[in-house]
């Protein structure tokens, strides 16, 4: 199904953030390999150290949330959905502090595709955001 929506500014701000996101995660995990191990992932490693990649990280979250928020309200996604489009966003700031538990806690950064894919409480929370827009889109409030 393809919704007939352009691409909004709020949404390609979205994209990006959320894939700076993901590759401070994995860098996260290439710096804790270099602590523990002394093993270099890549030569630029030297350059940064756990604090930095953790600022970044929270940085880049932020970023990701603030952008679907300005979407969720903005006129384009409004005119699709509904005015309370804006709900969504719980689901959004759900899913990236759980990824941030799995970062932070687990030290399960290293591989998005993995964690994704894996685990149980992203797959609800994936669901229960394309099932809000389900009922955003077809029940308009």
């Amino acid at each position: 199904m393809s919704v007939d929506i352009e691409l909004s500014h709020w949404i390609v701000i979205t994209t990006f953030s959320l894939s700076l996101f993901l590759a401070f995660a994995k860098r996260r995990d290439d710096v804790l390999l270099f602590c523990h191990t002394g093993e270099k992932m890549r030569k630029s490693i030297e350059g940064y150290n756990l604090g930095f990649v953790d600022a970044c990280l929270v940085i880049s979250a932020v970023m990701s949330i603030l952008s679907y928020v300005m979407w969720s309200i903005s006129e384009p996604a409004l005119a699709h959905f509904s005015s309370y489009l804006y709900l969504t966003s719980l689901f959004v700031v759900l899913g990236i502090l759980r990824y941030l538990q799995l970062v932070f806690v687990d030290c399960r950064g290293g591989s998005p595709t993995e964690v994704v894919l894996t685990d149980k409480a992203l797959h609800l929370i994936v669901i229960g955001w394309m099932m809000s827009f389900v009922i955003l889109y077809f029940w308009r409030f």
